[in-house]
């Protein structure tokens, strides 16, 4: 077995060097971040009422249909509708569809090469 280059590390479908590796993860990097802070402003534009029926937390994000959770707590409703809403990004970015614009961020989904 050849032996490793310090610059090459072996992938898969082949070898890629330091600088396209280092490219790579920035590139992947901003775009966990660019969701990152997606999904924190769509949670700053969260409605929450307490419903009268049950005393329950119902909350609901405006722009984003669908999105809605329903929980004892309002805590426990925070964390189930960013899960809701993570769920929801993910399914609209493997069916291609359009995102909401959130505080002058937008998703795009781009084709792989």
């Amino acid at each position: 077995m050849p032996k490793q280059s310090r610059r090459n590390f072996p992938l898969t479908l082949g070898t890629i060097s330091f600088d396209n590796a280092r490219w790579l993860i920035l590139q992947l990097a901003q775009r966990v971040v660019m969701l990152t802070e997606y999904i924190e402003a769509a949670m700053r534009k969260a409605k929450y009422e307490i419903l009268c029926d049950d005393n329950t937390f119902y909350g609901y994000i405006p722009g984003f249909d669908g999105v809605y959770a329903n929980a004892e707590d309002l805590e426990t409703c925070r964390s189930e509708l960013k899960e809701v809403l993570e769920e929801w990004i993910m399914l609209g970015i493997s069916r291609h569809l359009p995102l909401p614009i959130v505080d002058g961020i937008k998703l795009v989904v781009e084709e792989a090469v």
